[in-house]
């Protein structure tokens, strides 16, 4: 693998192209959130949008923090899941994903309520985008960058 920094600028170019004709050098969003459990999805958002806002030359520190909490909280939670006993049945063969999603969607709503307090990736923009694309049913668009409706 080349290092970033030598393969940037070459990265940087085939994204403008690419971009120009509508497309995106990863696997859309709205392809792969349906494939993949909520939260798993919008980790691999997460990690796309890194790479996405970099190629555009924009600074990405901030983003990078805040998957970093998430990607914590993430493994956490699924830790604090799998060492409980948790019954599996035919109407809901993956509990775990379930609580999981719900755990998330609650973390998310609360960080909207409590004003003024630390929120929940420390990055209240990516926590909107989060609480839009779980509850809205929408999507974010790679080539544009922003969030449509789907």
């Amino acid at each position: 693998m080349p290092l970033a920094s030598l393969s940037g600028g070459f990265h940087s170019r085939l994204d403008a192209k690419v971009r120009g004709r509508g497309l995106s050098q990863m696997i859309p969003h709205r392809i792969y959130r349906d494939l993949l459990s909520p939260p798993d999805a919008l980790f691999v958002l997460f990690c796309h949008m890194q790479t996405l806002y970099s190629y555009r030359g924009i600074d990405t520190r901030p983003l990078k923090a805040a998957t970093d909490r998430y990607a914590a909280w993430l493994a956490e939670e699924r830790t604090s899941l799998r060492r409980k006993r948790i019954p599996i049945l035919s109407s809901d063969p993956f509990p775990i994903t379930r609580i999981l999603a719900e755990r998330l969607r609650d973390r998310l709503s609360a960080s909207l309520a409590a004003s003024g307090a630390p929120s929940f990736l420390g990055n209240a923009r990516l926590e909107s985008l989060g609480r839009e694309i779980l509850e809205g049913g929408r999507y974010f668009d790679y080539p544009s960058l922003k969030i449509v409706k789907g």
